[in-house]
């Protein structure tokens, strides 16, 4: 009963040593980890650069930004996802552009597109945007990405991003920022490791693990005589997943509180930052495929028109900085089933946006 009461110092030593030993061993191969990283950072940087790619549209806005601009141009920036691409010929920033110039408007035009952007993440870019001093911006507004069914890769939030936003603004957020999984550290540690050079080179360091995982399953597969999966599986499902739109998909997707959703309150916010910034601020509502929702009878049911005007109440945006798009074009203007345009699609939208940011600069 005594040696239970009072263990043996010896013993207590021991394990301190056992334990301080593998806390050493731990921070050495976490030393070591980071040494690795820090060699290979610029080729794993670019390695995920090449894949994802999304500071491609950052270091568009820097060159943009630091233009001169000839008296009379007007600085325009436009919002958007992939929604704004029908073809590399054809896309809503340059038409738009061009339908300015029809309108006796001279632009200083840049694009904050990308794939897979929402939001969330044309917020993210607001600061860089107002560094420009743009006369107006023009945002889109994808109904798609305000449902909860519209799942989003981590890969595809760009959460790195959120060091371009200030303390402030990552608070004034905080609720869709943790819908994202963004804490309210995380913006000041990607500006760090964006500092110190390291800013995705662990992403890279991903997805090259993934890689060569994939090869040598690929390999110990042919070892077993197992067929191989096609390495763009993922771009036939998805190619599929497009051409493709039922009953419960359209309710799931549309037959939602958009108003109530939390790129709803980012929008709002985003407006807020570019009048503030002094730019007039055109809201449009992308085409949707209304003739194929009537096909399958939800057009009536879903009530677009009404839900459209909800969300314009929720962001803030008055009439005039409203465009409602979302019945503009015909079938034959997309060529899939989540709202990508064709050429006629895009000139049709185009046209209307171009109309009404005339408006707003003339007012």
């Amino acid at each position: 009963m005594l040696a239970a009461a009072h263990p043996d110092p010896a013993g207590r030593r021991g394990s301190a040593r056992a334990l301080l030993a593998t806390a050493g061993a731990c921070a050495l191969a976490s030393a070591l980890a980071l040494a690795c990283l820090w060699a290979r950072r610029e080729p794993l940087r670019a390695e995920w650069a090449r894949t994802i790619g999304v500071d491609s549209t950052v270091q568009g806005l820097h060159q943009w930004r630091r233009r001169a601009r000839p008296p009379g141009v007007v600085g325009a920036v436009l919002f958007g996802d992939s929604l704004t691409i029908c073809t590399w010929e054809a896309q809503m920033p340059p038409l738009v552009e061009r339908g300015l110039a029809r309108r006796s408007v001279r632009t200083a035009f840049v694009s904050a597109v990308h794939l897979a952007f929402r939001p969330i993440n044309f917020y993210y870019l607001v600061n860089e945007v107002r560094a420009g001093a743009p006369r107006v911006a023009i945002v889109e507004v994808n109904l798609r990405m305000f449902s909860e069914h519209v799942l989003v890769r981590p890969e595809w939030r760009f959460v790195q991003l959120a060091r371009m936003l200030s303390l402030p603004q990552a608070w004034r957020l905080r609720a869709v920022l943790a819908g994202e999984g963004v804490t309210q550290l995380d913006p000041p540690l990607y500006r760090l490791e964006d500092r110190l050079g390291l800013l995705y080179a662990a992403d890279g360091l991903r997805l090259t693990a993934a890689d060569a995982l994939e090869h040598v399953g690929g390999r110990l597969g042919d070892a077993v005589g197992l067929a191989r999966r096609d390495p763009y599986w993922h771009v036939a499902r998805a190619t599929e997943a497009i051409q493709t739109l039922d009953v419960r998909t359209a309710r799931a997707e549309y037959g939602v509180r958009q108003a109530d959703h939390p790129m709803a309150a980012a929008l709002r916010a985003l407006g807020e930052e570019l009048r503030a910034g002094g730019a007039a601020v055109v809201f449009y509502v992308s085409p949707v495929n209304v003739d194929h929702l009537a096909e399958i009878g939800v057009r009536e049911e879903l009530a677009l028109g009404e839900r459209v005007e909800a969300l314009r109440r929720a962001v803030g945006a008055t009439p005039e900085e409203w465009v409602d798009l979302h019945a503009a074009v015909p079938a034959e203007g997309f060529r899939d089933l989540q709202n990508h345009m064709r050429p006629l699609g895009c000139e049709i939208a185009a046209d209307r946006v171009s109309e009404a940011v005339a408006r707003a600069v003339g007012s």
